[in-house]
C-alpha cells in the first residue's frame, strides 16, 4: 500500500506525457525535483509504509469499505484537486496559486450548491498556519454570501458538535498541511495516524453515527509510485485548459482529461459491510475520482451535477446496505511512533 513516505514534491509537474501514462519515472522526477544525484534519497518516490506502521488506517480498511481504483481529479498538486471535489473543476488552476488564497474562482461549488437548497454545511478547519485556505473559501460565492463569516469553524468545533450531536448535513473537514497532524510529509505519519483517530472516535462516539456516512481521502498522492496507469476522463465542461513552461523549454497544455495517479479512499459507515475493497465502479461508465463525492452529493440530495465530471464519475450509494452494524469498533489501535 503506497499510502505515504517523508519525501513530497509539493509542486509536481503536471505531466501528460508517455512516461506518466506508462508509470515509469517516478525516481527521474523526484531527482530532478530535488536536484539531487543521490539514487537513494530519490528512491524514496517509490518507498512505502507496512500494514504494521499505519495501524490506524489498517483497521479502517479492515472494517469497512477501501478503494482500490479512487484517482485524483488532477495529475497535480493539491488545491486543484480539492477544487475538484468541491466543484468538480479547478476553473483551469493547475497548481497551488493565489487564486486559492484570495476566494478567487468564480464557479459554483457544493458548498453554494447545498447553501441554495437549505442543507446545511460547515467546513471545520484544523489549521490555517501553513497557509493554505479551508476549500470552501476557494469560492468567490463564500465570501460574498457571507458563508465565511458563519460556515468556516475550526476543528474543536467538529468535536463539540459531533459530541453533541449538533453535526451539519453536510461536514467537510480540512487537515492541517504539513507540519503536524497530518499524513503529509514531513509531518510523522503517526500524528496523521493520530488524527485521523481522533476524527473516527467522535464520530463513532457521536448520537449521530447510525446516520453518518465518512468519506477519507487524499487530494493528491505527492510524487510517490503507482503501478496503476490514470485513465483519461471527461473533462470539466469549461474548455479551460493549463499552460506552463516544461524543463525542454516548450509549453505544455494540459486539458484535464486525464485523471491524477491512485490515492487511497474509505467509505466508513455502520450501513457499509466490513472489508470490502471496492473495484471500477459500474455505474455512470465513469472511474472513481474526487468528483465522485458531488456526484453522489447530487444523487443524495436531487442537486444538479456542477460539471461533466461529475456527471460522469462513478458514485458508490450502491455500497450503503440496508443491514445496521452493530459491531463497528469504537475505539481505534493506537498510532505507532517509529
Amino acid at each position: 500500500m503506497e499510502v505515504l513516505s517523508t519525501y513530497h514534491p509539493d509542486e509536481m509537474a503536471v505531466d501528460t506525457g508517455k512516461e506518466r501514462e506508462k508509470m515509469m519515472g517516478f525516481v527521474t522526477e523526484q531527482a530532478s525535483q530535488f536536484k539531487t544525484e543521490n539514487l537513494t534519497r530519490a528512491a524514496e518516490a517509490i518507498n512505502y509504509y507496512t500494514q504494521d506502521h499505519i495501524p490506524v488506517f489498517a483497521a479502517m480498511a479492515e472494517n469497512y469499505v477501501l478503494f482500490d481504483r479512487w484517482f485524483a481529479s488532477v495529475p497535480g498538486p493539491t488545491n486543484p484537486n480539492r477544487a475538484y471535489l468541491t466543484s468538480g473543476t479547478s476553473h483551469g488552476h493547475g497548481r497551488n496559486d493565489h487564486a486559492f488564497n484570495v476566494a478567487g474562482l468564480p464557479q459554483r461549488s457544493i458548498f453554494q450548491q447545498l447553501s441554495e437548497k437549505g442543507i446545511s454545511w460547515i467546513n471545520y478547519q484544523n489549521s490555517t498556519a501553513s497557509g493554505f485556505s479551508p476549500d470552501a473559501l476557494f469560492y468567490n460565492w463564500t465570501v460574498t454570501s457571507g458563508k465565511n463569516a458563519t460556515n468556516i469553524k475550526p476543528i474543536n468545533d467538529f468535536y463539540e458538535d459531533a459530541k453533541a450531536g449538533k453535526l451539519p448535513q453536510f461536514t467537510y473537514i480540512n487537515p492541517e498541511c504539513c507540519k503536524y497532524f497530518s499524513y503529509h510529509p514531513p509531518s510523522p505519519i503517526s500524528m496523521g495516524e493520530g488524527f485521523i483517530k481522533n476524527i473516527y472516535e467522535a464520530l463513532r462516539g457521536s448520537p449521530q453515527w447510525n446516520e453518518t456516512l465518512f468519506i477519507l481521502t487524499f487530494d493528491e498522492h505527492g510524487g510517490f509510485g503507482d503501478h496503476v496507469p490514470p485513465p483519461v476522463g471527461v473533462p470539466p465542461g469549461d474548455d479551460l485548459t493549463y499552460t506552463e513552461l516544461a524543463p525542454d523549454g516548450k509549453n505544455m497544455t494540459f486539458d484535464f482529461k486525464r485523471l491524477g495517479v491512485r490515492v487511497p479512499t474509505l467509505a466508513i459507515s455502520p450501513w457499509v459491510q466490513k472489508g470490502v475493497i471496492e473495484h471500477k465502479g459500474m455505474n455512470n461508465g465513469g472511474e472513481y475520482d474526487h468528483t465522485s463525492i458531488p456526484a453522489f452529493i447530487a444523487k443524495l440530495w436531487g442537486l444538479d451535477n456542477l460539471t461533466p465530471r461529475t456527471a460522469w464519475s462513478s458514485t458508490f450509494e450502491h455500497l450503503i446496505t440496508e443491514n445496521f452494524r452493530d459491531n463497528t469498533p469504537e475505539i481505534l489501535p493506537d498510532p505507532v511512533f517509529f
